[in-house]
C-alpha cells in the first residue's frame, strides 16, 4: 500500500511541476489552500515529504518543509531539532520568496508549534511578527483566517490577555465552516475567556450556543468539553451538586473517547468541586488519577504544578502531614522547570512583554501617519499617552503582584501553622513511651528542616521584605524548638525507661552540664549533629564545640563517656 501511495505522489509530483502558475507567488489564496490540503494527505509519511522537498517549486517546498516539521513532531510528540530545523527553513524561504501570505503562514504554524509545548516566551515574538505582517494585508489574503485568527486568540488567552483572545476568536468566527467542529470549538473558547474575565453572563451564552452546535455536528468531545465548562460556573454559583453531574458526564465522554488531556481537566475541575463541597476523601481519589495522567507527558508540567497545590490542601485537611514535605519540595522543583516554559511568572513576564510590543506598533504605526503630517507636537501626546498607559499598567501589575506575594506568604503561614498545630497534637497523643518520642522528634526534625528551606526560598525571593518584617516564618521555626517543658518530659521518660544509663551517667560524670546532658542523651538515641543542631536552635559548630570543650574538662574518662554512649541501650 505505501508503495502504491508513493507511485501516486511521484506522479503527482510530475504533474504538478510541469503546471506554470506553481512558481508563481501571486497565486489566490484558494490556490494556495488547495495545495496544502493536498499535500496534507501524506502528512503521516515524512519519506514522501522530504522526496518533495528535492523536487518542488519554492512554493512547494515552503509548504512541504512545514508540513514535514509538522510530521516529527506529531510523530515524536514533543519539541525536536528536526521540527525546529524544518520550520525556521520554510519560514526564511517564504519571505525571500515574498510571499507575505505563504510567510504568514509558516510563521503562524512555528508558533503553534512552540505554543503546544509550552514555550510561551519563545511563541511570543513568532505570534508577534506573524500578526504585524498580517496586518498589512488584506484579511481575504490571509491563508486558512479562520486557524490563522484562532491560534492568535488562544496564545493571547494563555497568556492572559482576555479582551484581545476575543478579538481574534471572533474574527476566526467570521471564517467558520458552519458545518465543521470550527464552529463549537470557537464559541466554547469564547465562553472560556469570558468566564476567566468573570463575564459569567457571556461565559454561559458561548458554552450553551457551543454545547448545541457541537450536538448538531456530532461532535461528542466538544460537547463534553463544553459541559465542563458549564459546570465551572455551577460550582462558582455554589451549586456543587449539579457542577459534578456535569463534570463526571465530561470524564465520561472523554474517557471513552481516550481523549486524555481533557479527562485530566476534567478531573482538576472536580477535585475543586469535590473540595467545595467538603469531599476530601473523594478529592483525594480522583486526584490521584488526574496526577498519572500530567506525568504521562512533559508539557503535561503546568497541569502536575496545579495537581501538586491542590494536593497541599487536601493533604492538610486529611491530616496526612508526614506527605506535605515531599509535595513542598515536588512543588519548588516544578517552580523551577516551569520558569522557562509556562509558569505563572513566565506567563506574566509574556503578557508583559507583548502587552510592551503591541504599544509599540501602535506608537511606529502612530509615526508613520503622524511624520506625513509633521506635527510632532501630537507624536509627543501620542507617545507620552500610551507611555503614562504603560506606566500605570506597570504600577498597577507591581501592586497586583505585591498583592498576590502577601496572599502567598499568608497562605503559606497558614498552612504551616496547621502543620504545627498538627505536630502538637501528634505529641499529646504518641509521647506515652520514649520511642514515641523519639519518633515524634525525628518527624519534627524533618519539618525544621523544610521551615529552614522556606525561609531561605523567601529571602532569595521577591517576597524576602515580607519575611524581614513580619518575621513570622522565623517565629515558627522558634515555636519548633525543644523548649525547657519538652526537655523535661524527654529527660523523665528517658530516665524511665533507661535508668541504670542515665544513674551511671549522673554518678560517674558528675560535671555534666544541663546543656551537655541534652546533646548526651539525643545523641544516644540515633540522632545526629545535624538534628541535635536544629533541635535545640544552635549551630552545628556550636554541637561540636559543646563535645570539645567537654573532652577537655573529662580527660581520659572521655573515652570511657564515648564507649556509654555507643553501647547499645
Amino acid at each position: 500500500m505505501r508503495y502504491l501511495i508513493l507511485f501516486y505522489f511521484l506522479f503527482s509530483v510530475h504533474h504538478f511541476s510541469a503546471a506554470p502558475w506553481l512558481t508563481s507567488s501571486s497565486l489566490s489564496r484558494e490556490n494556495l489552500e488547495q495545495i496544502i490540503t493536498n499535500k496534507k494527505r501524506f502528512m503521516n509519511d515524512t519519506v514522501i515529504l522530504k522526496k518533495e522537498l528535492q523536487n518542488s517549486s519554492s512554493i512547494k517546498k515552503i509548504i512541504s518543509e512545514t508540513l514535514l516539521a509538522q510530521a516529527y513532531f506529531r510523530a515524536l510528540d514533543g519539541k525536536n531539532p528536526k521540527s525546529e530545523f524544518h520550520f525556521k527553513n520554510s519560514i526564511e524561504t517564504a519571505v525571500k520568496l515574498n510571499n507575505p501570505a505563504l510567510a504568514i503562514w509558516a510563521e503562524l504554524n512555528y508558533a503553534e508549534y512552540l505554543y503546544r509545548y509550552r514555550e510561551m516566551t519563545r511563541a511570543m515574538p513568532v505570534f508577534l511578527n506573524a500578526l504585524n505582517a498580517a496586518e498589512k494585508i488584506p484579511a481575504n489574503e490571509l491563508l486558512f483566517p479562520c486557524w490563522s485568527f484562532k491560534i492568535v486568540g488562544y496564545y493571547m488567552g494563555t497568556i492572559g490577555d482576555y479582551d484581545e483572545a476575543v478579538n481574534f476568536l471572533k474574527r476566526a468566527q467570521h471564517y467558520a465552516d458552519r458545518n465543521s467542529s470550527e464552529l463549537p470549538e470557537l464559541l466554547d473558547n469564547i465562553g472560556q475567556y469570558y468566564y476567566l474575565a468573570r463575564n459569567y453572563i457571556q461565559a454561559e451564552k458561548y458554552y450553551t450556543s457551543a454545547s448545541i452546535t457541537a450536538l448538531q455536528i456530532k461532535d461528542e468531545l466538544r460537547y463534553a468539553k463544553t459541559l465542563g465548562n458549564l459546570a465551572l460556573i455551577r460550582k462558582d454559583e455554589g451549586d456543587y451538586n449539579s457542577a459534578a453531574l456535569l463534570l463526571k458526564k465530561d470524564i465520561d465522554i472523554s474517557e471513552r473517547l481516550g481523549a486524555q488531556q481533557n479527562t485530566m481537566f476534567a478531573q482538576i475541575a472536580l477535585v475543586r468541586v469535590f473540595i467545595k463541597a467538603g469531599k476530601w476523601e473523594e478529592a483525594a481519589t480522583l486526584l490521584q488519577k488526574a496526577e498519572t495522567i500530567s506525568r504521562s507527558k512533559p508539557y503535561y508540567m503546568s497541569s502536575r504544578r496545579r495537581i501538586a497545590e491542590i494536593k497541599l490542601d487536601v493533604f492538610q485537611a486529611l491530616n496526612r502531614i508526614s506527605e506535605i514535605p515531599d509535595i513542598r519540595r515536588e512543588i519548588k522543583m516544578l517552580d523551577d522547570s516551569l520558569r522557562w516554559t509556562d509558569g505563572e511568572q513566565t506567563l506574566n513576564k509574556t503578557h508583559l512583554m507583548t502587552q510592551k510590543t503591541l504599544y509599540q506598533q501602535k506608537i511606529t504605526k502612530a509615526n508613520e501617519k503622524l511624520s506625513s503630517r509633521n506635527n510632532l507636537f501630537v507624536i509627543f501626546v501620542v507617545v507620552a499617552g500610551i507611555g503614562f498607559v504603560l506606566f500605570g499598567w506597570h504600577l498597577l501589575r507591581l501592586k497586583k503582584n505585591e498583592a498576590q506575594r502577601k496572599a502567598q506568604y499568608d497562605s503559606l503561614i497558614t498552612a504551616l501553622e496547621k502543620e504545627k498545630v498538627g505536630f502538637e497534637r501528634t505529641l499529646m497523643e504518641t509521647r506515652q513511651t520514649l520511642q514515641d518520642q523519639v519518633q515524634y522528634l525525628k518527624s519534627k526534625n524533618q519539618y525544621i528542616e523544610q521551615l529552614n528551606s522556606e525561609i531561605e526560598t523567601i529571602r532569595l525571593s521577591a517576597s524576602s521584605h515580607l519575611e524581614e518584617k513580619e518575621g513570622k516564618l522565623h517565629q515558627l521555626l522558634e515555636s519548633h524548638l525543644m523548649t525547657e517543658e519538652n526537655w523535661q518530659i524527654f529527660r523523665r521518660q528517658f530516665q524511665k525507661e533507661y535508668p541504670e544509663f542515665y544513674g551511671n551517667l549522673s554518678l560517674e560524670f558528675p560535671e555534666i552540664t544541663p546543656a551537655n546532658l541534652r546533646v548526651i542523651l539525643l545523641q544516644k538515641l540515633g540522632f545526629s549533629q545535624v538534628e541535635i543542631s536544629r533541635l535545640l536552635g544552635i549551630t552545628q559548630d556550636a554541637v561540636k564545640k559543646s563535645r570539645q570543650r567537654l573532652k577537655r574538662k573529662l580527660g581520659e574518662r572521655y573515652e570511657k563517656l564515648s564507649e556509654m554512649i555507643n553501647a547499645e541501650l
